[in-house]
């Protein structure tokens, strides 16, 4: 039985918002917050307390935005984690005894 005209261009409307709604699908399903139990968010800090300097800081650090009077510290361990307070550098006292 041949296709009409109609029928391929309803077919190919069809298709396009079959992807659509999969795309929108994946999209929603990627935002789904994932919930960790306490002893796995332990278990995770623990695992990178042991590793190197360098390691630990690929594991917990997400970014470090540096400005001339302080720095913000974003975590990994949370999509939503605003940054740690901000704090200005620690000045050096001289001390003369």
């Amino acid at each position: 039985m041949p296709l009409t005209d109609v029928t391929r261009e309803r077919l190919k409307d069809l298709e396009e918002r079959n992807k659509e709604l999969t795309d929108l699908i994946q999209q929603e399903q990627s935002k789904q917050q994932l919930t960790f139990t306490e002893a796995q968010i332990r278990n995770h800090l623990k695992c990178a307390l042991q590793k190197s300097p360098e390691a630990m800081i690929d594991l917990l650090i997400d970014k470090i935005i540096v400005y001339r009077d302080k720095l913000q510290i974003y975590l990994k361990y949370s999509s939503e984690t605003p940054p740690l307070n901000p704090t200005k550098p620690e000045k050096k006292s001289s001390t003369t005894g």
